[in-house]
Parts: structure tokens; C-alpha cells; sequence
């Protein structure tokens, strides 16, 4: 069956060639589950169609495998350059592994000519590093990266000024748009009451140095929450937990063991056979894996609902790739959705509408929800400026439920009405006093009343009337509005899988 591309990956393909006629090496940007690598095996098969020669270089085993499938579905004869395998030098198109290849690079026997070099996980590329001598050795030929997170640990961009290789940066399609358009299923985030305490915790390479951060995070009370929260929000769902150490991953899969649900630990120095195992036995016997900078990035795992988070970061782009895991609409094949117990009940096995994210470090209150707006750039982001996109984030948590939503005066997990309390207060001079129970007890009782008013306005032009004379924003009716729309749909979908589920 032939492979079409979606509209935005044509705009993306079209955007590439033409930034190819002017530049070096564009950085193609998309979220994860926008489909990367389908869009440059397509432009892989086009290329070698023409006679050119083409090299792919990807740093795990299983990016390799998925590069491999995608270039079957459009075939193309290929060879892998990896350990254990057997080269093809004839083939057009090379998958190589990026250890691999800098290997053999370094002997000045070996050869791989290459008219365009196609870099997955582009954002671990500096001239540096092994990716940077692999570009230097092949000639710097014309270069496409492609990544979801266009950004190092430590903040530093991917450009040529700042050590990287990138001159172009091309991005067609946001998270938000993805989700709007069903290619991505809508995270629910849940974030702790409490923000963790990191304080003294020291840096290394941009992020928390790993040692102390397991040690302040690998902690019974947090993992017993993690276990807690699963079996209470979304029991049964397939899941990848992100741990901090292979210690840490390793407590935590004997806490969920303990609990009854088989969690698995994962991490990049495992057998390649293991890893692969582990990834298909999910759903079929092993309910969730923990991971150790494996998952983190680039892997596709469709069957994963849900996302622990368990390991507090500094990087926005390890945030962004971790919480990507879960967004894919589709499940692995063979995974039995009517069996889980969870949230998603007997939703139809070709897809799932929610995926669910269990922040327990807080990481979504400093870095933003998957949806959140962002503006990548080659040149990176200062420490001074990510502290003001942090503070500036259009993010708030339920009061009630501790979920995490975009800014709004309604939670829309919820339903909520947020207290006047939860936002922003205007700060004056002077100081603290006591309030009386008298004053507390008619502060409650206008709040009462106020909500009634509210609850009383059911139409829009309602809302908006009562927002004028409250001289609230005007956008706050309109807010309200959507909420109760998207609560009344919950409600029904609720009902709906409540009956599916009736033997």
C-alpha cells in the first residue's frame, strides 16, 4: 500500500527542499508523533530515486529499526551499518548507527559517499561530538536533522554559532494543532499539591547532577504516591515511569511489583534483544516499563497511556520528549484495550482519545503542558530568558483535582471554579493581619452567592452580561462557557463507557 503523507508533512517536505537550495543544514521541528520519520524516508526515497546516495545515522537500536520499517513501507533497498549485521555497500540509502559508523569512520580504508545526510534526534548534534566528526568526515555534505526538541540540556541552540551544525530551522505544525486535529491524543496532566524541594541540588551539563537528584527523589513516601495515583486515576493502562537512576527505576518497579502490576525496568546499556522483549511484552503481561534515558526520546511505543514522571529536570527538551511518549493515538498491535480496568474502559481498540501524564516532580509547572506554545530558535535560550518564560507560562493547577490546564479561570479536567484566592493578587504595602471569623464567614458567604449567579447564567450572552457587571475580562464568559461544554461531554462519554463496560 502506498504511503501518503499528510498535508503538513507535504508543507514540511516542500519547506526542506527549498531550504536546501539555500542552506547547508535545515533542522526540521516537529512534535513527536507528527510522524519525522516518515517524512525523511520519503525524502530519502525521492532522493535516491534521482541516483543520490543517502546516509541516516540514528543513536539506538530501536530508532534503527523504525528507520529500517519506514523505509520498507516505501521500498527501498537499504543497508544498516551497525554491530551484527551484514553491510550492503551497494545499497543507495545507508541506516547507520551513529557508534558504528564514527568507528569506522576513523579508518581511512572505509568510505561511505553520501550526497545527503539525514540526522534522527538531531538535537544531540554539536561539532564536538561524535554526530559533529561524522558530518566533518562525510564532507559536510548537504545535512536535513530533524528532532521534536531543538534544544541541548543546557540550553545552548543547535546552530553553527553555537557550536552545532544548523543554519535553517523549519517547523510547520505545533502539538496543539496536532491534538486539534486527532493525530495526537489529549493529555490529561497531574501535578503534585506540593512542589518537591531541589534546593542545593548541584548542576551538571545543564540538568540536576544525577546522584543527588536520586538521592532527594528516591524516596518510599514519592514512589508510594506514584503507585497511589496510578491505581486511583488510571489503573490497568499501559505506562513508562521516568526514573533518575537504574537504582531508582529499580525501586521504583518493586513498588508497583509490590502493588501488583508487573513494571519492568529498561535502560540504553540492556541487550538490544532485551530492550525489544520488554517494548513488545507491553500490554501482553508487562503493564508499564521504567526507564533510564531510553524512552526519553525519539522510540515509538504506541501502546503507553500514561506517563510517570519521577525525574525532575532543568531541560525543556527532556520534559517535552518525555511527555510526548503517551500521545500517540494508536495502540500496538494486539494490545486488548477492553481488558484494562482504567479510565479508558472499552474504548475501541483502533484508538484512545486521553493519555494521561502523573507528574509527581512537578517538572509541568516549570516547563508547560505538551500544548504549550513555544518558540524554538537555532540560537538557543539564556538561563535569564527561561526563567521568564517559566514565570510567564500560560499554565494553571485545579485547586481541586491538582491537575494542570491552560490558564483559565474553569479547570477543564474538572470543571472547577477556581477561588478568587488561587489567583493572582494584586501586592500592596503593609502588614499581615488576622482575618475574624465574622469577615471570613461573609467572604464565604458572598463566594457562595457569587457562584450561584454564575450557575444561574446558563447561555453565553448570560455569561457575558454577568462578566460585564463584574468588570471581568472578556474573554471570562467565554472560558466558563467552554468549560461546562467540555464537563457536559465528559459526562456523556463517561456514561457511555460506563454501559460499554456492562457485561
Amino acid at each position: 500500500m502506498p504511503v501518503i503523507l499528510r498535508d503538513y508533512q507535504e508543507h514540511g517536505v516542500t519547506r526542506i527542499r527549498a531550504s536546501l537550495q539555500t542552506h547547508q543544514a535545515p533542522l526540521f521541528v516537529a512534535p513527536t508523533g507528527a510522524g519525522k520519520t516518515v517524512l525523511f524516508s520519503y525524502i530519502a526515497a525521492a532522493a535516491s530515486a534521482k541516483g543520490n546516495r543517502v546516509t541516516i545515522v540514528a543513536h539506538r537500536f530501536e530508532l534503527l529499526a523504525q528507520i529500517s520499517l519506514a523505509l520498507g513501507r516505501f521500498g527501498i533497498h537499504h543497508g544498516i551499518i551497525a554491530p551484527g549485521i551484514t553491510p550492503d555497500p551497494r545499497a543507495l540509502v545507508q541506516v547507520a548507527s551513529v557508534q558504528a559508523l564514527a568507528s569506522r569512520l576513523k579508518r581511512s580504508s572505509f568510505t561511505i559517499p553520501t550526497d545527503l545526510l539525514i540526522v534522527d534526534e538531531a538535537h544531540h548534534v554539536q561539532q564536538s561530538n561524535s554526530w559533529g566528526r561524522i558530518y566533518a568526515a562525510l564532507g559536510a555534505p548537504p545535512t536535513l536533522g530533524v528532532t521534536a526538541s531543538p534544544i541541548r540540556s543546557d540550553g545552548k541552540g543547535l546552530g553553527v554559532e553555537c557550536g552545532g551544525i544548523f543554519d535553517d530551522i523549519i517547523e510547520v505544525i505545533s502539538t496543539g494543532e496536532l491534538i486539534d486535529q486527532g493525530y495526537l491524543a489529549k493529555p490529561i496532566v497531574y501535578a503534585p499539591a506540593e512542589r518537591l524541594d531541589l534546593t542545593g541540588i548541584r548542576s551538571r551539563g545543564g540538568d540536576y547532577e544525577k546522584s543527588e537528584l536520586a538521592d532527594r527523589v528516591d524516596k518510599p513516601r514519592i514512589t508510594g504516591h506514584a503507585v497511589d495515583h496510578y491505581q486511583e486515576i488510571c489503573r490497568g493502562l499501559t505506562s513508562v515511569a521516568f526514573g533518575v537512576s537504574i537504582e531508582h527505576c529499580q525501586h521504583i518497579s518493586e513498588e508497583f511489583r509490590s502493588a501488583g502490576h508487573r513494571f519492568e525496568v529498561i535502560d540504553g546499556d540492556m541487550d538490544k534483544d532485551r530492550r525489544k522483549d520488554l517494548i513488545a511484552g507491553l500490554g501482553k503481561g508487562i503493564d508499564g516499563l521504567v526507564s533510564c534515558d531510553l524512552i526519553g526520546e525519539g522510540v515509538d511505543i504506541p501502546a503507553i497511556g500514561c506517563a510517570i514522571m519521577l525525574r525532575p529536570t532543568h531541560s525543556t527538551g527532556l520534559h517535552v520528549q518525555q511527555m510526548g511518549r503517551p500521545l500517540r493515538p494508536i495502540y500496538a498491535d494486539g494490545f486488548d484495550v477492553e481488558t484494562m480496568e482504567g479510565r479508558f474502559g472499552a474504548l475501541a481498540a483502533a484508538g484512545k482519545t486521553n493519555a494521561f501524564i502523573l507528574d509527581h516532580v512537578g517538572n509541568s509547572l516549570v516547563h508547560g503542558l505538551p500544548e504549550t506554545p513555544r518558540e524554538w530558535s537555532l540560537a538557543g535560550i539564556t538561563r535569564k530568558q527561561r526563567k521568564a518564560e517559566e514565570s510567564a507560562l500560560p499554565i494553571k493547577q485545579c485547586e481541586k483535582c491538582y491537575a494542570v490546564y491552560p490558564a483559565g479561570p474553569i479547570c477543564s479536567i474538572c470543571g472547577h471554579e477556581q477561588s478568587v484566592a488561587s489567583r493572582k493578587v494584586e501586592q500592596v504595602e503593609g502588614k499581615l493581619r488576622k482575618i475574624t471569623p465574622e469577615e471570613a464567614a461573609a467572604i464565604a458567604l458572598q463566594k457562595k452567592k457569587e457562584r450561584r449567579q454564575v450557575n444561574a447564567a446558563r447561555t453565553l450572552t448570560e455569561l457575558q452580561n454577568y462578566a460585564e457587571n463584574k468588570g471581568y475580562s472578556p474573554t471570562w464568559a467565554e472560558h466558563v462557557f467552554n468549560a461546562r461544554e467540555r464537563a457536559a461531554q465528559k459526562r456523556i462519554d463517561n456514561q457511555a463507557q460506563s454501559f460499554l463496560r456492562l457485561p
